[in-house]
């Protein structure tokens, strides 16, 4: 009950304000998220060698940090970007924490950004300055605000205990992860990045408590969202392979026809049939009984 609440109350906090954020719990793992997938400047430079160990190991340190003092720690990453992580306390203990990526702040520029990623993983190149440009810019007072906002979301979660008291496992933590980004573009990295985890240690612990791989899984999901979708007949075949988390309809036919040995049409075609048999049966016995 309570970790449905936080999912609630994040996803609200998100749709107001706009900012993306992410909750841990005190083993270091994200239990919910506004933005699970990560911004496109992370998921972009996340594919260059090392990055994704820079990041974490920078997070980490801040993590440890910010758990010795019990206070707001704010820092710049290894690649320039703002981060902000927020202690958030239960009954005088740590029982997790908020975390903002909040973006590039004026007095650091882009061209400081792009000279990080540079120096410290070798890209550059027009694609990464637009992902540059794309992320939230503003000046000192504007991020003084957003810990102040921050800071009363915080204190909101500790009054209303929205922290679930139970620590879930990793593989728990994954499945949340898949159903609350069900409708984006889902990878093992994306999932290793919030939850702090390599992806070794997420596929096997996975694997081991569901007896699946974690695409498998998401696959899995994805064709039962569709098939509930289909059921209901009210989105088109372009938006139901949207709201999916697939890119193109071709794409998703492709994985549908695999999964379900036809394609969405023939799948809804035979659904429909198994309907109209069965009202018609019904409507025959009404009359027999009448």
């Amino acid at each position: 009950m309570e970790a449905s609440k936080l999912y609630r109350t994040i996803n609200n906090f998100y749709r107001i304000s706009g900012m993306e954020i992410a909750v841990g719990d005190s083993s270091h793992h994200s239990i919910t998220s506004s933005r699970c997938a990560g911004c496109n400047f992370c998921v972009y430079v996340h594919s260059a060698p090392g990055a994704l160990d820079i990041c974490k190991r920078s997070d980490m340190e801040h993590i440890y940090e910010m758990e010795r003092l019990c206070v707001p720690v704010q820092y710049t990453c290894p690649l320039g970007i703002e981060e902000i992580l927020l202690p958030i306390m239960r009954d005088g203990e740590l029982s997790g924490y908020v975390f903002c990526s909040m973006g590039v702040l004026d007095e650091t520029g882009d061209a400081r950004v792009m000279e990080l990623c540079r120096r410290e993983l070798g890209i550059s190149g027009e694609e990464l300055l637009q992902k540059v440009e794309l992320m939230p810019h503003f000046t000192r007072e504007e991020r003084n605000a957003y810990v102040g906002i921050l800071t009363a979301l915080c204190k909101y979660i500790e009054t209303e205990r929205l922290m679930p008291v139970r620590e879930q496992t990793v593989g728990q933590l994954v499945k949340n992860y898949v159903k609350e980004n069900i409708a984006r573009k889902i990878t093992l990295s994306d999932i290793a990045w919030n939850l702090h985890c390599s992806t070794v240690t997420l596929t096997e612990h996975f694997r081991r408590e569901f007896g699946i791989s974690i695409m498998q899984y998401v696959m899995k999901k994805r064709m039962e969202l569709a098939e509930s979708i289909m059921e209901k007949r009210q989105l088109s075949l372009g938006e139901i392979a949207i709201t999916c988390g697939f890119s193109d309809v071709e794409y998703f036919s492709r994985c549908f026809k695999k999964h379900h040995g036809a394609s969405p049409r023939e799948w809804c075609k035979k659904v429909n049939n198994e309907l109209s048999e069965i009202e018609n049966s019904s409507l025959t016995e009404e009359k027999r009984s009448f």
